[in-house]
């Protein structure tokens, strides 16, 4: 009961939606301001990164490993925790094919409301929309 009325009411009371996705998200350890996805281009540079991809949501490997096996930087995950690698399909005008992102403890978070890449990058980016964050990171359409 988020608004105070003395009923939790998640059909009528915005309050109380929000405090109980809130809640739901906490549970699985979404911790705020912390990074969500990152862009990792249309290659992954090693079997256990590939592999990982293919176990699906489930799949972890070391923000390490990750950093080391595609060569490039990225924002270490809180408290150490393992990364997922997704891949989502890039619209044929674009060139098709796959984009892999690192997934963090976030991204994670709510797919484990949803277990839908796509579901998560949507709730992901229209949220970076509505509060219109000019520092996102979200992961950008490759050109």
């Amino acid at each position: 009961d988020f608004d105070g009325d003395g009923v939790r009411d998640v059909w009528r009371s915005t309050p109380d939606v929000l405090a109980s996705i809130a809640n739901y998200l906490a549970r699985f350890h979404w911790q705020f301001g912390a990074p969500r996805v990152v862009e990792l281009g249309k290659e992954l540079s090693d079997t256990q990164l590939v592999a990982a991809f293919h176990q699906g949501r489930k799949g972890r490997v070391s923000w390490r490993q990750v950093v080391e096996a595609q060569g490039r930087p990225l924002p270490e995950p809180p408290g150490g925790r393992e990364l997922a690698i997704v891949g989502l399909e890039v619209a044929p005008d674009r060139g098709g094919g796959l984009r892999y992102l690192a997934a963090y403890p976030n991204f994670q978070a709510i797919t484990e409301w949803n277990h839908s890449n796509r579901y998560a990058m949507v709730v992901l980016e229209l949220a970076e929309a509505y509060i219109g964050n000019p520092n996102k990171q979200t992961a950008q359409h490759l050109p």
